[in-house]
């Protein structure tokens, strides 16, 4: 079977691995885990980064590092990965869900003037399936309606907006290294922030609250990466630029078969796609899926909507556009070992749907 995805690992990995354990530094203190903060920090262009478990934690600290109260209220997009929104409830504050803009699949800045009341403190914008928000946007929103800018870039590595990676616009933002991700730690995340007070606070929370051997004054998480993880994370940061080669390579391929017969995000002006996933828009996505199945092709059904879910289902608002989106989205294999051939017998199935 054609996966949705896998990590593509070479000796590069395997050797940065042995080294770790032959180290004997197998936990969450060593080498490897400084190289790979450092080298995502200058890749990505801040200050700081902190190595985390999970793109989750990453989420999770993005937002305590800012110390908000709680019944504060965070806007993020109604169609998101659950993530998002639990990082918000973490904190004890309140999700406010904003509907998403048809074209980029992202949050509709022009919706967010009507949710601003006196309890919103912060935007939590999301770069769908890879797709840059319009930051330029977003900043001046918040700025003149004094609210802060925090980045969730877990499925954004290396997509730009007006030459400025994604996850160094907000006060800080979150990564993640799932095995799914452009590059993987298996688990793994990664905060950011060019903002040395919530570098420290962050740092903190992430080992248990701790600031000396046994000494915690405040509550804290275990959200500490190992060194084995960052020996693979570090080797593939090292590669990044071979991974996105052939991840264009494959997103192109999929545009050039079926531009003009599925829907797909708009990029804006001045920003430049992370080619994370290939997610299409199609009128009967469940066929498509069945069939692609039956040729052995794994494909899925996108995010649902965070109203759709349990936890959120009294969330107030019309979130009709990321509803639809949901009844049309598909998010097929982009794993960077995935061949032209492949990607054309996909595209073929597909194809074949849509006209039988």
């Amino acid at each position: 079977m054609i996966p949705i995805y896998k990590p593509w690992i070479t000796d590069l990995e395997k050797k940065y691995v042995q080294n770790a354990i032959e180290s004997g530094w197998i936990s969450s203190i060593g080498p490897y885990l400084e190289k790979f903060e450092d080298l995502f920090a200058k890749r990505i262009g801040v200050k700081y980064a902190i190595a985390t478990n999970t793109g989750t934690a990453a989420c999770h600290l993005a937002l305590a590092s800012m110390n908000f109260k709680p019944g504060d209220e965070i806007i993020i997009p109604a169609i998101t990965f659950i993530a998002t929104a639990n990082a918000v409830k973490y904190c004890n504050c309140e999700v406010l869900l904003a509907d998403i803009d048809p074209k980029t699949w992202n949050i509709d800045p022009h919706l967010l003037k009507s949710l601003i009341g006196p309890r919103t403190v912060a935007v939590f914008t999301v770069h769908l399936y890879g797709n840059p928000c319009n930051m330029n946007v977003l900043e001046q929103i918040c700025k003149h309606n004094n609210l802060v800018l925090i980045e969730d870039a877990c499925e954004a590595l290396d997509g730009s907006f007006n030459g400025k990676q994604t996850g160094s616009f907000g006060k800080t933002a979150a990564f993640s290294f799932y095995g799914n991700k452009t590059i993987t730690t298996g688990e793994g995340g990664m905060f950011v922030t060019n903002e040395r007070e919530f570098y420290d606070r962050a740092k903190i929370l992430k080992g248990q609250g701790q600031t000396d051997r046994y000494y915690h004054p405040v509550i804290g998480y275990n959200y500490r990466m190992t060194n084995i993880q960052a020996a693979i994370g570090l080797a593939q940061l090292e590669r990044l630029d071979q991974i996105q080669k052939e991840k264009k390579r494959i997103f192109e391929e999929y545009k050039n078969r079926l531009s003009g017969k599925v829907g797909w995000p708009q990029q804006i002006e001045n920003a430049t796609h992370s080619y994370w996933s290939v997610t299409i828009r199609v009128p009967n996505p469940i066929n498509i899926i069945n069939r692609l199945k039956k040729e052995d092709v794994d494909a899925r059904r996108v995010f649902y909507p965070i109203s759709c879910l349990p936890p959120y289902k009294n969330a107030k608002g019309s979130f009709k556009e990321a509803e639809l989106l949901f009844s049309e989205g598909i998010s097929l294999p982009s794993y960077a070992e995935l061949t032209n051939t492949e990607v054309n017998r996909i595209c073929d199935i597909i194809l074949g749907d849509l006209n039988g």
